[in-house]
């Protein structure tokens, strides 16, 4: 059973999954507060987004594992059984965990390639990390407001298209 910190509700189903080799790197606010604390210490972290590779089979791991950690599960606000068939997550870019308060977003269609990613990746506390230059990257096609900001503070501009 995974269970979660008072302070953090995401660390033990992280380090878990970690422990029992999962492909992921942690990306968004979540990661970066992780690297960089006092520089993102006035944000606050709503979520934490992980970034899987764009295989059905492993997301579909994922959901397996993390149900049975006592996570809800949705896939485009639908619950989640955890009986899908691989296929059912094709086209559909992410999944959403949900126990009590906190939230993982799985996102495993994204514009950042899964190959490179894991290249460049970090570890920060014992947790693979998405490197800084490309969590900001997707951070700045985002475009929202908080994260023009973020981008802004690490002083990122993104390459010319």
């Amino acid at each position: 059973m995974i269970s979660s910190d008072n302070q953090d509700p995401y660390q033990a189903t992280l380090h878990h999954l970690t422990q029992n080799n999962f492909p992921y790197l942690l990306m968004g606010t979540y990661a970066l507060k992780l690297q960089y604390p006092d520089r993102m210490a006035d944000y606050a972290v709503t979520d934490c987004d992980l970034l899987l590779p764009p295989d059905p089979v492993i997301v579909q791991q994922f959901v397996s594992t993390l149900m049975a950690a006592g996570w809800a599960l949705t896939l485009w606000e639908e619950p989640l059984t955890g009986e899908e068939p691989a296929e059912t997550y094709t086209g559909k870019f992410y999944v959403r965990a949900q126990r009590e308060s906190a939230q993982l977003d799985l996102t495993y269609e994204s514009p950042q390639d899964w190959p490179t990613a894991q290249a460049a990746a970090q570890t920060v506390n014992g947790l693979p990390v998405l490197a800084t230059d490309q969590l900001l990257w997707l951070k700045s096609l985002k475009g929202r407001p908080v994260d023009r900001m973020i981008c802004d503070r690490f002083a990122y501009l993104p390459p010319p298209s």
